[in-house]
């Protein structure tokens, strides 16, 4: 039987000190994606420690023992299931030393207290921001939890921050998905995703290509890139401006229906049944 963790699990904006985790958090990726049978973007040390300081990332973090302040008043939040807060990072920030500098040494920082000392924190989750086709779209990427706080809904609060972060940064952005896993699905649908055709979402070519390290990379290519084992979901600011629209056209159905009925018209008056894209099953 696996000993829970002890300690609060904290989820914010990632800070400058976080860089120490990027190599952790890299191997993690691999493995993960190993155990799956899939393959995932190759991500650099440098690639995410650029996220970190232009303030792109958020990370989840363990802390051991009962906390009894922080030095630096930086503000975050718990696991919890409540409202999520955020630590703001400058927009100054720049990636000035080389990324494996940085990744291999404990720049610093906000130290966390425990009544009886300096607490012990690692890592328990993270996940990334990029941006797509000149800023029209934006993926939540690299989403990773550390192995030992799976099940504690880590990956659900950094789901929620990360999309809340992207929401804030890029207001009028596509946020999209493109996943195998049932869970992610599920999140990306308590959130306001649905489930779309790859032509919906971005094209870059660099996006595209991250894919050559997928097991299903194949499958993919056969198809021109419009079709693969991934589903694509999609959330649109601009649906979510025009939440009356199904409620519209759904009455109109039921009109349409009605009238149907009453008056005796053959089947072939009724709205058809809509088909779903073989892509989406």
């Amino acid at each position: 039987m696996e000993e829970e963790p002890d300690g609060a699990i904290r989820i914010r904006i990632a800070v400058a000190a976080d860089v120490k985790y990027v190599y952790p958090i890299l191997e993690e990726m691999e493995r993960s994606a190993r155990a799956r049978g899939t393959g995932i973007a190759k991500r650099t040390a440098q690639s995410l420690c650029k996220k970190i300081y232009e303030g792109k990332a958020v990370i989840a973090i363990a802390v051991k023992g009962d906390i009894a302040g922080r030095g630096d008043g930086a503000s975050n939040s718990a696991v919890t299931g409540n409202k999520l807060s955020e630590i703001g990072v400058g927009e100054d920030n720049t990636l000035n030393e080389t990324a494996n500098e940085l990744a291999r040494t404990d720049v610093g920082g906000a130290e966390a207290m425990t009544v009886n000392g300096p607490a012990r924190e690692e890592w328990a989750g993270f996940s990334y921001i990029e941006t797509w086709t000149n800023g029209e779209f934006i993926s939540n990427s690299g989403l990773i939890v550390n192995p030992v706080y799976r099940k504690a809904g880590v990956a659900t609060a950094i789901k929620q921050e990360i999309f809340a972060l992207s929401r804030r940064r890029y207001p009028g952005a596509r946020i999209f998905s493109i996943t195998t896993g049932a869970a992610v699905m599920k999140l990306n649908h308590k959130l306001g995703f649905q489930p779309v055709t790859y032509s919906e979402i971005t094209r870059d070519k660099k996006f595209w290509d991250q894919c050559r390290h997928c097991v299903n990379y194949s499958i993919l290519e056969s198809n021109q890139r419009k079709v693969c084992l991934c589903t694509a979901m999609l959330f649109d600011p601009k649906e979510e401006l025009q939440p009356s629209r199904a409620l519209v056209r759904s009455e109109g159905l039921v009109q349409l229906e009605r009238l149907v009925q009453s008056k005796g018209l053959p089947e072939v008056f009724a709205m058809p049944k809509r088909a779903v894209p073989m892509e989406h099953v």
